[in-house]
Formats: structure tokens, sequence, C-alpha cells
């Protein structure tokens, strides 16, 4: 909803606050939704992604990645340790004891740290 018929319900006398309270919740709610939308990746960025994955792993670089959670983004740094293609799995080395995991389908930003 635009902000201009945001504002006019939100000015209007003749709303209920119940109504008001409701509207408020149903923006929140999309505004939760577009933080876990999934952007859309191309291939060619998909490319340019694996690349800066193959080399960060072969030269032994860290790498900053953003992954998409259901609730919300979060961001992970770590050394490649082993990338499994066949399970979509990407093993890094982020200082933990056990390797930290990330699963490729939850990659949204791949960026050298």
């Amino acid at each position: 909803m635009s902000k201009k018929m945001e504002q006019q319900f939100n000015s209007s006398k003749m709303m209920l606050p119940e109504h008001r309270c409701g509207l408020q919740e149903h923006a929140a709610q999309i505004r939760q939704a577009e933080k876990c939308r999934r952007p859309f990746i191309d291939e060619q960025l998909a490319e340019e992604y694996q690349q800066l994955l193959n080399e960060a792993f072969f030269y032994r670089r860290k790498l900053n990645i953003v992954i998409l959670k259901p609730d919300g983004r979060h961001s992970v740094s770590g050394v490649p340790l082993r990338i499994d293609s066949a399970a979509g799995i990407i093993f890094l080395d982020a200082g933990l004891t056990p390797p930290l995991y990330v699963k490729a389908a939850e990659v949204i930003l791949v960026s050298p740290a």
C-alpha cells in the first residue's frame, strides 16, 4: 500500500482502533516477508559466486557469505574447507571447532573478506 493511502487511513476519524491495529500488523507482516524474499540470481551472478568460492577454496582465502533463512538474512565469514556440489553444501572454517556448513540454496551473496 502506498504511503499516501496509509497516511489517509491513519488520519481517518472513522477507523476503529482495532482495525488500525490490524492494519499495522498487516504492514509489519509485509515488511517481514520482504526481508525474507529471495532475490533473483541469474546465471552470470551464480557463475561469479562459484568462481569466488573456487578461488577462495584453492588459495585459502576468507569469504563473506550472506544466507537467507526464514527469520531473515545472516552473514557468515570463513575459509571454504570443502565444496560438495552433489549435496549442495559448503563447509566453512569460521573459527568454530566443527566446521560450519551452509546450504548452497540459501546463499544470496558471496564476497571476498
